[in-house]
């Protein structure tokens, strides 16, 4: 039996609306997702993390987190690196390599922009919600945008189609006396497939799986023109008009005038393949066009300029870029056959095929390069052999420009030294014996560019110093150099802004300037020497002399140990400090030692007078080191950096060698790789006032910023 309470009742049963659940759940669902999809987008700002854009032949470039104006930079130089590519283009065994922008193909720099930066944005909130979740896994890459020059994509094809044998055979066209003009239809043929070619390149120069030397098959379509009555008598009435009257073509050597009867020459039927369908068009032979121009066309070929920067007036000037200009065929018979046909005027300036500079305006033009950050000055005696030498050195370097995160390599922009690239004998060091040698001198110029990238605060990558001491030189702030086996000056640009690298000389003085923006402050200062050693003397003996008879050949002069620091100041206030050790090894006192019969000629004490030898094959075993360490500091108040030269006694008095020349090829032994941490300096920044070298005394300081004057 069931009892049950007085005033208790029942219990109702509690019903679920599983359809009210579900909606509820979806809307929860889209409100967690806009308020990450919010979240992302308020946190991300600029380009979506973790994004690639794809760049032909080689690895993706980052893009994630850039700003507008870093993104826009990143781009343009994308489309210059495609404008330098190339295409091989191959058909039955024969080649042509193309440029992109001869095939027409450019980048779209505004779509490129927009696609990068519509990735994470996009109206659909699913799809920017996953690119979201997606870059922050892993990487996601967008691919560059193409744009299309359809004409000269398609005079691209008629170039390609004469130099690989797919030239169609033309039908005639006849002008009769009283102008009546009558068609024939070329024969079936082989053609290009423009459209496929299209494909093709964009694929091969721009496609993420883009080699780093593209190489495609031509792809081609036979056609069958065919026409009825009515397309017959267009063709025919084009014709009759383009043979009506002369055509007038202005060129840089005379004006071109073709008469009607030439005119009427050079036209063509040819079966033309465009969106699937074969019509006939009237045309002018490239060919027949050749054999009726009254100059030579190679005449009128010129050079693309780069952009540059003239420096002449001590403050950088933007010199615009030069379009170079080639005479081609095919874009002359259509801009002939243009005239001939249009309504209007029959007179027109010549057009050919443009050729971009490598540098354009808009690149060189965003370095940053505005004034002058460092320079450096160093003395010689005039006139002598090794004075060539440092002039052709400096002329070969002058007007480089370091782009931020580029290395800079002495060795790869100047060459070897030899007589072919304009070098000639000058003084050099062999197995501790000066010597002449073809480049020598050069030492001269390679340690006035160290100095300048010293003072201006660059990151120095390699560099090696003399291995005897040269006192025409900064003391222990000097850099020698060797093509083979190399010894090199490499600094990299670790500021945001371009580097020109501007030379100057005169018979007695050779000058480096660095122009680019504010970066950083140096102070240098150079130790008292020590670790003295004392030069051995090396007996030769030599029959021409008379035995019995010595020369001195070469004096001897201690060797040394400096210290050289560098404190840089970052225009941010960060501060680092460098310490490079440099043993410089005794010089050894040469005597030759008469062994002849006698008649020698009379010796003479003059020790600086070099012997001529050739290329040393190998270096001497070398005995210094120079190992720089870097030392963070803490960040200082601003304000003015102050120089105050501390004095120090006269150096120890002790025999001293002549000033000798240098060694591109006997030298310390290369320094420890530097890392200095990456700096990212402020937009702006009050620099201090720029300090004097004074090389006069053995420890000395001096200060860059805006330039340093240096001499020594």
């Amino acid at each position: 039996m069931v009892t049950r309470s007085i005033g208790q009742a029942a219990a109702p049963r509690t019903r679920i609306n599983w359809g009210r659940a579900a909606a509820a759940l979806v809307v929860l669902v889209l409100l967690l997702a806009a308020s990450t999809l919010v979240a992302f987008r308020t946190i991300r700002d600029g380009v979506l993390t973790n994004l690639e854009v794809a760049r032909p032949g080689s690895t993706p470039v980052p893009v994630g987190g850039l700003s507008d104006a870093e993104l826009d930079t990143v781009v343009q130089d994308l489309a210059v690196g495609l404008r330098q590519r190339q295409l091989e283009i191959t058909h039955g065994g024969r080649v042509i390599t193309m440029s992109a922008p001869e095939l027409g193909l450019d980048l779209d720099i505004d779509a490129t922009i927009e696609a990068i930066r519509r990735r994470g944005r996009q109206a659909n909130p699913v799809a920017a919600l996953g690119d979201h979740l997606i870059a922050s896994a892993t990487t996601l890459v967008v691919n560059p945008v193409a744009a299309i020059d359809e004409t000269r994509l398609r005079q691209a094809g008629a170039r390609i189609a004469r130099e690989v044998g797919l030239e169609a055979p033309l039908g005639a066209v006849r002008i009769a006396a009283d102008g009546q003009a009558s068609v024939e239809l070329p024969p079936p043929s082989e053609v290009i497939d423009v459209e496929a070619l299209r494909r093709v390149t964009v694929d091969a120069l721009l496609g993420s799986s883009a080699a780093a030397v593209g190489a495609v098959e031509v792809p081609t379509l036979v056609v069958t023109p065919a026409i009825d009555d009515d397309d017959r008598a267009l063709l025919e009435s084009e014709a009759e008009r383009a043979a009506s009257a002369p055509i007038t073509i202005t060129t840089p050597l005379a004006d071109w005038t073709l008469d009607a009867d030439t005119l009427a020459g050079l036209l063509a039927v040819r079966a033309d393949h465009v969106d699937g369908t074969t019509r006939a068009a009237i045309v002018i032979d490239p060919a027949a066009l050749l054999d009726v121009l009254p100059f030579d066309p190679l005449a009128l070929t010129t050079a693309p300029t780069d952009a540059s920067i003239d420096v002449s007036s001590g403050t950088p000037q933007l010199v615009p870029s030069q379009t170079g200009f080639v005479f081609d065929l095919d874009i002359v018979a259509e801009q002939l056959l243009e005239l001939a046909t249009a309504v209007g005027p029959r007179a027109a300036a010549l057009e050919g095929r443009q050729i971009q500079p490598d540098l354009p305006d808009a690149v060189v033009a965003e370095l940053g390069i505005t004034q002058q950050v460092a320079a450096f000055t160093t003395d010689h005696p005039c006139c002598e052999g090794r004075v060539q030498n440092i002039h052709r050195i400096a002329d070969l370097v002058d007007g480089a420009i370091v782009r931020p995160g580029e290395t800079f390599s002495l060795n790869e922009t100047v060459g070897p030294r030899t007589l072919a690239n304009g070098f000639v004998e000058g003084g050099a060091i062999e197995s501790g014996e000066f010597v002449d040698q073809v480049g020598g001198g050069v030492s001269q110029f390679t340690t006035t560019l160290f100095n300048a990238v010293f003072f201006g605060g660059y990151q120095i990558e390699e560099f090696q110093p003399h291995s005897y001491y040269l006192p025409r030189y900064p003391l222990g702030r000097e850099a020698t150099l060797n093509f083979d086996p190399p010894i090199d000056l490499q600094f990299t640009n670790n500021s945001p802004d371009g580097i020109l690298i501007a030379t100057s000389y005169t018979d007695t003085q050779i000058t480096v300037t660095l122009y680019s923006s504010v970066f950083a402050a140096v102070e240098s200062a150079t130790s008292d020497r020590y670790g003295f050693s004392e030069p051995e003397e090396e007996r030769r003996p030599t029959p021409e002399l008379p035995a019995g008879e010595e020369r001195v050949e070469q004096d001897g002069a201690q060797g040394f140990t400096v210290d050289v620091t560098r404190d840089i100041t970052y225009v941010d206030g960060r501060r680092e400090s460098e310490t490079y050790t440099t043993v410089y090894r005794a010089q050894p006192r040469i005597v030759l030692v008469g062994t002849g019969t006698g008649g020698a000629e009379t010796p003479t004490d003059d020790a600086s007078e070099p012997v001529t030898s050739a290329e040393p094959e190998t270096l001497p075993e070398p005995d210094i080191s120079l190992e720089p360490t870097i030392t963070p500091e803490p960040i200082p108040e601003p304000g003015p950096v102050q120089n105050t030269p501390e004095p120090v006694p006269d150096p120890p008095t002790s025999p001293g060698p002549p000033t000798p020349p240098e060694s591109p090829g006997d030298a310390t032994p290369p320094p420890a790789p530097v890392e200095p941490p990456a700096v990212t300096p402020p937009d702006a920044v009050v620099p201090p006032e720029p300090l004097v070298d004074d090389s006069s005394s053995r420890r000395h300081r001096a200060i860059s910023v805006l330039a340093h004057n240096g001499r020594s």
